[in-house]
Formats: structure tokens, C-alpha cells, sequence
């Protein structure tokens, strides 16, 4: 029987638009976690599809730690600005990322459920969370796929979304504190 190389590679898909946006926590300490958050969108006929993930860095645990989530909503109500994101339900079972010349994905070493409806969280390697948040916030082309029980392949989408100047200037202010606390 002959295998085409096809039927076992995964399609890659650019995302029609995405943003990424600084987010950042502070305690009585100074700054606590610093990370992103990416908002992607891909439109395929009457459909478009959404996806949501954070990744962010804490102190305390010294790791990293994700939030994704997708879904889908009429591509009509998209371009008239209506209509609500909403996630799909039940939630995802698995998150990657990478950047596009790297071989190696940045996944998390365990999931557990959110408290939001259709999201997964995950907990990741802190300098491999770190790396890739710079990577999203300098505007690097990434790939990443967000999978659900019943997907049969990964669907890779690779996006590029720099972060505005204002909020690229409160994530490294959030790094930099973050590296005197650690040095403490």
C-alpha cells in the first residue's frame, strides 16, 4: 500500500488578523507576572474561527503558565463588528506553540480545567514561557494549534503580532522587575 507524504503532514494556516496584548500582575512586592495575550482570527467563508491564549511568567512558581481557548462565530457578524465571542465547549485537551524556525514546541507539562467555559490552562516551563512571550512581543512569525478530543490532525495557524510601543513598555518594565525580584 503507498503512503502519500501528504496524508500525514499538517496544513498550515495564516490567520487573517491578530493583536497581542501586554498583561501584567503586581503584589505588595512590585510586579508578579508578566506575559501576553494573543487574540487571533481566521475567516473561511461563512464562518470565521477565533482564537484566545495567554501565556504568562510568575515569580513566585518560577514557571509559566497558559490559557487558550477557540471558537467560532458567523464571518457576517464579524464584519458588522456584532456578535460575541464564545468559546467552544467542552474545552480544548491541548496547546502548542513555536516559533516558525524552531523545531521544538513550547507545550504545557499538565492541564487542568478553567473556571472560564472553554478554556484550558496549562502549566509551562518558565524560560520556555519567557522566550516565547518575547518572541510574540517582538513580532516574530509563530505557529501554534489549539486541539480538541476529536481533531483528527493539527491545524497549524501561524500569525505575526508585535505588540503596540505602549504595551511592549509595560511588559519590560514588568521583565525588569521581575529580574530584580529574582535577584533578590
Amino acid at each position: 500500500m503507498a503512503l502519500s507524504s501528504s496524508a500525514f503532514s499538517q496544513q498550515i494556516i495564516g490567520v487573517d488578523a491578530a493583536t497581542s496584548q501586554a498583561q501584567v500582575r503586581r503584589d505588595e512586592n512590585g510586579f508578579s507576572a508578566c506575559g501576553v495575550r494573543v487574540l487571533a482570527l481566521r475567516g473561511e467563508g461563512a464562518t470565521s474561527y477565533f482564537y484566545d491564549f495567554s501565556l504568562m511568567f510568575y515569580v513566585e512558581h518560577g514557571r509559566g503558565f497558559s490559557k487558550f481557548g477557540a471558537g467560532k462565530l458567523a464571518s457576517a457578524d464579524v464584519l458588522k463588528g456584532a456578535g460575541g465571542l464564545k468559546t467552544s465547549v467542552p474545552p480544548p485537551t491541548g496547546f502548542w506553540i513555536a516559533r516558525v524556525d524552531q523545531a521544538k514546541a513550547v507545550r504545557p507539562l499538565k492541564y487542568l480545567p478553567a473556571e472560564d467555559a472553554g478554556y484550558t490552562l496549562g502549566f509551562i516551563d518558565g524560560s520556555q514561557a519567557l522566550q516565547a512571550i518575547d518572541d510574540i512581543a517582538s513580532g516574530m512569525v509563530m505557529q501554534f494549534n489549539i486541539r480538541y478530543k476529536n481533531d483528527r490532525f493539527d491545524q497549524v495557524n501561524q500569525f505575526s503580532a508585535p505588540m503596540s510601543a505602549a504595551d511592549a513598555a509595560s511588559y519590560h518594565a514588568c521583565l525588569a522587575g521581575i529580574e530584580a525580584r529574582l535577584k533578590e
